[in-house]
């Protein structure tokens, strides 16, 4: 059992590598592998959000009736509602049952795996390990970008630093975290230059100083007030370090003009539009159930209309496609049944967010969700699986200390 166990794992932090050539970015192995593990394992543990995202599932289910959407591109979405609570599942089963548990040194070794295929690509040749990928890789060093270590693009190597930040702040103390993360946010930075990555952490970071705010945690906003100024200070020397760099380009575009965030640029303008896609359904569709297929069509019609002048533009519209992502699919997709979603993800978090690390993880983890992040990504189930099970410990001392 342990080492299909190991195996999961693998394809868990590896979600990228492609070894049957299916033809999609995001490969289903952890999700073959968490079956596999599903069936081995006997008397099976469940709890609330893991119902609520197999409910999910359910619904989707029903909505592909209806889909729009080719036959291929109907079963990815599919498989994408199905991943998130089997592999959720199968993890929390091995942490519970198996009294399974990664430790740093392995986690350090995955993160060091990232960042000497990103090295490499970066200094020494960009097409390097790309093999490993679908397609090889995409925007490589090209228009500003930068590189993809073991991912398809720069964007998606970005976005597995945050989900490694995510994780890192769940599992491991304030002294390993020391070491993990500066690692990854330099590969996010610098290796990666991805600009929706490093505004997703801004974000976060953001969103997380307002919540200490609130909750009058004057020491977290004395430090943020310090890095404003740092960064301020520091602004000159780092345009002129990236002033290629399209992350570089966008951020300084987006400090001028925030109002003309998705005109900047067309990649951007079309995560944007799709991160908010959701709350743009909400208003023009009464938070009802959308369907599969319905983005393109439902965009295309906004902006006919004449809404949004700011966000949508021909360019936009017309590189639009179909509707990728996490929370924001699923609420377009389901509508206010896909509140569950949210609803679930907080659930699972729910019991350490008074911890400042978990609040961190869970902040960013959600915002990061709002992005084209592929609902099959592996780590979603399993940092999900990971914050259930951190959640089980502490009641478990709670009731230990009783």
């Amino acid at each position: 059992m342990k080492p299909i166990v190991y195996i999961f794992v693998f394809f868990c932090f590896f979600p990228y590598i492609d070894i049957i050539n299916i033809g999609t970015d995001t490969q289903p192995n952890a999700l073959v592998m968490s079956a596999l593990l599903l069936f081995a394992i006997n008397n099976k543990r469940l709890n609330l959000p893991i119902i609520l995202l197999w409910v999910l599932f359910l619904f989707s289910l029903f909505r592909a009736v209806t889909s729009s959407l080719s036959v291929f591109e109907t079963l990815k979405n599919i498989l994408n509602y199905l991943s998130a609570p089997m592999i959720c599942l199968a993890a929390y089963n091995v942490f519970i049952k198996m009294k399974f548990r990664l430790s740093f040194r392995l986690f350090m070794f995955v993160v060091l795996s990232y960042f000497t295929v990103g090295f490499m690509q970066m200094f020494v040749d960009p097409e390097f390990m790309t093999f490993l990928l679908n397609q090889g890789a995409r925007g490589v060093m090209l228009g500003g970008r930068g590189v993809v270590s073991l991912c398809p693009e720069p964007a998606f190597y970005g976005s597995i630093c945050l989900f490694f930040i995510v994780f890192s702040l769940l599992q491991y103390s304030g002294r390993q975290n020391l070491y993990s993360i500066p690692l990854l946010v330099i590969q996010l930075v610098f290796f990666s230059q991805s600009a929706t990555s490093i505004i997703i952490l801004l974000a976060g970071l953001l969103v997380f100083m307002v919540l200490q705010l609130l909750r009058f945690r004057m020491s977290y906003v004395l430090a943020s007030v310090m890095v404003l100024i740092l960064f301020t200070g520091f602004r000159g020397t780092l345009q002129d370090s990236y002033t290629d760099s399209r992350a570089s380009i966008l951020i300084n575009e987006i400090i001028e003009n925030p109002l003309l965030i998705a005109q900047i640029d067309v990649s951007a303008g079309v995560r944007i539009t799709s991160s908010i896609s959701p709350f743009l359904a909400m208003k023009h569709n009464a938070f009802m159930p959308m369907g599969m297929g319905r983005y393109k069509d439902f965009v295309s019609d906004l902006y006919k209309e004449g809404h949004y002048p700011k966000l949508l533009s021909v360019y936009i519209v017309n590189e639009i496609g179909r509707l990728g992502g996490g929370i924001n699919m699923i609420l377009f997709h389901l509508g206010f049944i896909g509140l569950l979603f949210p609803m679930a993800i907080y659930m699972c978090f729910k019991k350490n967010l008074r911890n400042d690390k978990v609040l961190l993880a869970f902040v960013i983890f959600i915002v990061l969700l709002f992005t084209q992040i592929q609902l099959m990504h592996s780590m979603i189930g399993f940092i999900l699986a990971s914050a259930l099970f951190l959640g089980k410990e502490k009641m478990q001392q709670s009731q230990s200390y009783a």
